[in-house]
C-alpha cells in the first residue's frame, strides 16, 4: 500500500515537471518574440509584463524534487539566474535603460554631446541596477551577482579571468598596430570597422548556403527566417521554438565585417535547429551559444570569402576579441567598486592606443545592463573555436563535410545534455 502511495507521489511529481518545463520554454520563447517585435520591428512591446510571468512561475515552483541528473542541474543553474533577470524590480530597470527614449527629453540628437548626455543621465540607473543585481544574489547564498553568472554558466569565474587577461596582454601589440594601420578611434570604431574594404557578394542567401553546403548539413531552412535593418542592432537571433521557429536580424551585408557578423548569427541558427535535445536542454548557457556560433563565423570566414575579404575579416574579428577583453576586464573591477567607474574606464580604455573615450561613455555599453557578465563569451567562445578549427584542419584538410559531421557529433546534436567544456575536452582529446 506503501509502495502504491510513492508511486503516486512521483507520477504527481513526473507531471508538474513536464507542466513547468513546457511552461518555461514557451514563455522563454515568447520572451524572445517580443524582443523581436521590438528591435526587428520597432514596436512597442511591453517586456515587464512576460518578464514578470517567468518570474512567477519559477518563484511559485521552485523545489529540490524537481528533475534528476543532468536536467536538475540545468534547471537549478538556470532558476537562479531567471529569477534575477526577471524580478520586476531587476526588469523594469533593465527595460527603461533599453530605450533611449527614457533619456533623452529636450536633447537633440545632432547635438555633438549627445552621447554624453545621454550615458550622464542613464549612470545612476546603471548603478541602481548593479547594487539590485549583487543584493539578491546574495539573498539567494551566492558571494555576489557576477559569482552567481559564472555558476550557471557552468565555468569557474578566476579561469576566466585568467584566460582573457593572458588572450588580452598575448595580443595588445598587434592590436595597437592594426588600430595604426587603419586609423581607428574609439569614436569611429564601429563605422570604420564595418566599411573597411568592400566585398564581392552581398546576397545573404549565397553565404548561407555557402556554409551549409561546403559542410554538409541539412537543415529545414525553412524554419529560419531573415530580416535585414540598416539601423539598430549588428546582429542578433531568435530562437523563438526550437528547432521550428528561427529568426536572425542582421544589417545588409556590404562589407567583410558585416559578412562575418552574418556568418555568427548563422551560426547561432545552425546550432538551434540542428538541436537533437527538448525543453531545458534547448535552453543554451551564453558560453555555449556564443561558442558554437564563432566556431561558425570562423569557418565562413575562412572558406566562404576570398583572401582579400578573409584578411579584412580577420582584423576585425581579432580587434572586436581585444576589444571584449577590455571590456569584461573593466566589467569585473566595476563590480568591486562602481564607485570608481569612471576611473577605470580610462584605466582599461587606454589599454589601446587610442585617445580614450569621454569618461561618461562607460554607461552605453549594453552589456552594463541587458547582457551583464556575458561579453567574456566572446573572447572564450574565439579562443575556444580557433583551436577546434586548427584540429579539423590538421585531421581532415579541406574536407569540409568531415568537418561538419564532427562539428555536428561532437556540439550540436545533444544541446546542453552535457557542458561545452565536456564537449570541448572529447573533441581535442579524441
Amino acid at each position: 500500500m506503501l509502495s502504491c502511495f510513492y508511486i503516486k507521489i512521483s507520477e504527481e511529481i513526473l507531471v508538474k515537471e513536464i507542466e513547468l518545463e513546457k511552461k518555461l520554454v514557451e514563455l522563454l520563447g515568447k520572451q524572445k518574440l517580443f524582443q523581436w517585435d521590438n528591435y526587428a520591428l520597432d514596436k512597442d512591446r511591453n517586456l515587464n509584463k512576460i518578464d514578470e510571468e517567468i518570474y512567477n512561475l519559477l518563484k511559485n515552483n521552485y523545489t529540490q524534487n524537481y528533475f534528476q541528473g543532468r536536467k536538475k542541474e540545468l534547471f537549478e543553474r538556470l532558476y537562479f539566474k531567471l529569477i534575477i533577470e526577471n524580478d520586476p524590480e531587476i526588469s523594469k530597470l533593465k527595460n527603461k535603460l533599453d530605450n533611449n527614449d527614457n533619456y533623452n527629453k529636450q536633447l537633440d540628437k545632432v547635438e555633438a554631446d549627445y552621447q554624453v548626455k545621454i550615458a550622464k543621465r542613464k549612470r545612476e540607473d546603471i548603478i541602481k541596477l548593479m547594487k539590485l543585481r549583487n543584493s539578491k544574489a546574495i539573498n539567494l547564498g551566492f558571494e555576489s551577482y557576477p559569482n552567481l553568472c559564472f555558476y550557471c554558466e557552468e565555468v569557474d569565474k578566476s579561469s576566466v579571468i585568467k584566460i582573457v587577461k593572458k588572450y588580452l596582454e598575448d595580443n595588445i601589440d598587434k592590436a595597437n598596430n592594426l588600430i595604426k594601420k587603419y586609423g581607428l578611434n574609439w569614436e569611429n570604431w564601429f563605422i570604420k570597422l564595418r566599411s573597411l574594404g568592400n566585398i564581392d557578394k552581398t546576397e545573404p542567401s549565397y553565404y548561407f548556403d555557402c556554409l551549409l553546403n561546403k559542410l554538409g548539413l541539412k537543415i529545414n531552412k525553412d524554419n529560419i527566417n531573415f530580416k535585414f535593418k540598416e539601423d539598430g542592432i549588428s546582429g542578433m537571433t531568435f530562437n523563438i521554438s526550437i528547432s521550428d521557429e528561427i529568426r536572425i536580424l542582421a544589417k545588409p551585408i556590404t562589407s567583410p565585417m558585416t559578412c562575418r557578423v552574418f556568418f555568427h548569427e548563422c551560426g547561432h541558427a545552425i546550432n538551434y535547429i540542428t538541436s537533437q535535445g527538448k525543453g531545458l536542454y534547448n535552453i543554451y548557457t551564453p558560453l555555449h551559444d556564443e561558442a558554437i556560433a564563432i566556431i561558425f563565423e570562423n569557418i565562413g570566414i575562412k572558406i566562404c570569402m576570398n583572401k582579400r575579404e578573409e584578411k579584412i575579416a580577420e582584423d576585425v574579428k581579432f580587434l572586436e576579441a581585444i576589444r571584449c577583453s577590455i571590456s569584461f576586464l573593466f566589467e569585473m573591477e566595476l563590480w568591486e567598486t562602481p564607485n570608481k567607474a569612471e576611473e577605470l574606464f580610462k584605466k582599461y580604455q587606454s589599454l589601446l592606443k587610442m585617445k580614450t573615450k569621454k569618461k561618461e561613455m562607460w554607461t552605453l555599453d549594453s552589456f552594463r545592463y541587458i547582457d551583464s557578465i556575458y561579453i567574456q563569451n566572446y573572447v572564450l567562445g574565439e579562443i575556444y573555436a580557433n583551436k577546434i578549427i586548427n584540429r579539423l584542419k590538421n585531421e581532415h584538410g579541406d574536407n569540409y563535410e568531415q568537418w561538419g559531421e564532427k562539428i555536428y557529433q561532437f556540439f550540436l546534436k545533444d544541446a546542453m545534455k552535457n557542458k561545452f567544456k565536456e564537449k570541448y575536452n572529447r573533441f581535442i582529446s579524441n
